[in-house]
């Protein structure tokens, strides 16, 4: 039966859902572009100088849209950098990842559940949909920026450039160059499954929406607070100890986010056991 579940949410909540992934591609396309003008426009000003131009590689890329943004610190009287970027990406994500598992609660899905009597089985299969999407969601992202950079005449390299966290405004207590940027390309789309699973389960306790605030204010208190207890943390590069001297550990990283997936399921089939679904809507 589990596996009946799965077959029939991998059909209907990725294989359905081809259009969100177009989106996605687009919006990635067009932030990684932004990234290539903006070198552009620093190497107009090179040239005049008699300079020489700079290059920009694939972690380039990466790092303009998943860096985030360093340490805040409001004593200091800078202004806060809102990271647009990096929280479109993410909002973008769980916004795809909203509706599925609650809607999944009319209709066939309703039906299915019923007539198979496992609730845990149902849940668990919504997870599992949930941690796939997530996961094709950021193999998207890192194959857009593979072919954008192709594209633009970029170094197709993971390593980033000794200049891009400069451009990235990621602060001055950085580590020397190179970084290696591997791990964090592991440990993002882990933290984001468990922030992502985290928003399921809030669904069955509260409206969508009410839901989709919670992994907001969230994601807005990390980029505020550094905090190791604010999961958004570990979704930038530049609060990691990758690029930062003080930065988070990325084993504390893959540790809170597996406590947060192990939580997560664990509640939503102590909840799915206790719902009246016959008055969900």
């Amino acid at each position: 039966m589990f596996s009946n579940f799965i077959r029939f949410d991998l059909k209907n909540g990725l294989l359905k859902a081809w259009k969100k992934y177009v989106i996605a591609i687009f919006v990635f396309s067009c932030f990684f572009s932004f990234h290539f003008f903006r070198v552009y426009a620093q190497n107009i000003r090179l040239q005049k100088s008699g300079e020489t131009p700079l290059r920009f590689t694939c972690g380039d890329l990466l790092l303009s849209v998943l860096g985030g943004m360093k340490e805040f610190h409001y004593e200091d009287g800078e202004p806060f950098l809102f990271p647009a970027l990096w929280i479109f990406v993410f909002l973008l994500l769980l916004y795809f990842t909203l509706r599925y598992p609650s809607e999944n609660l009319g209709g066939i899905g309703k039906s299915m559940l019923i007539l198979s009597q496992r609730r845990k089985t149902w849940y668990l299969s919504k997870c599992v949909w949930c941690v796939s999407f997530v996961l094709i969601y950021f193999a998207v992202l890192y194959l857009t920026a593979f072919l954008t950079c192709i594209c633009l005449g970029g170094e197709v390299t993971l390593q980033p450039s000794e200049y891009a966290p400069a451009i990235l405004n990621a602060g001055t207590y950085l580590k020397a160059p190179p970084w290696n940027i591997l791990p964090g390309l592991f440990l993002i789309p882990c933290t984001a499954c468990s922030i992502a699973l985290l928003q399921m389960l809030f669904t069955f306790f509260m409206r969508p929406i009410f839901s989709y605030i919670i992994s907001c204010v969230l994601l807005l208190s990390s980029a505020y607070f550094a905090s190791p207890f604010l999961p958004g943390n570990y979704l930038m590069f530049f609060r990691t100890e990758i690029f930062s001297e003080n930065g988070l550990s990325i084993f504390l990283g893959f540790c809170t986010a597996f406590f947060m997936i192990v939580l997560s399921c664990v509640i939503g089939c102590l909840r799915i056991e206790q719902m009246d679904i016959l008055e969900k809507e």
